[in-house]
């Protein structure tokens, strides 16, 4: 299956990375999928949090499942990259909700 336009365009900005794809990944991806569904239906209903961050990392392997698949990476994924953004971010987000003023 060709890979989709969208991601040659990502590829061409530098958003993706083309790879080859690792032998097993995309089915790790999937059972990782499978595994956050099974232990989010564990759950009682009332851990709503808990269920919805499992849900949302399950449907994350799907997302890398597909990528992996047609070959492609998003660059600079890793933790470091993720707590870099989320200091940039909940300070704006604070502000824009006002819970937080600006000194």
């Amino acid at each position: 299956m060709p890979r989709p336009a969208e991601y040659e365009n990502l590829i061409k900005i530098k958003a993706f990375e083309e790879v080859l794809p690792t032998t097993g990944a995309v089915k790790g991806f999937l059972d990782n999928a499978k595994n956050y569904l099974e232990a989010c239906e564990l759950l009682p209903e009332e851990k709503t949090l808990q269920i919805f961050t499992m849900a949302y990392e399950g449907y994350f392997q799907i997302v890398q499942a597909i990528l992996e698949h047609h070959g492609v990476r998003t660059k600079d994924a890793d933790a470091q990259a993720m707590v870099s953004i989320l200091k940039k971010y909940l300070p704006v987000a604070m502000v824009l909700t006002g819970l937080f003023h600006k000194t």
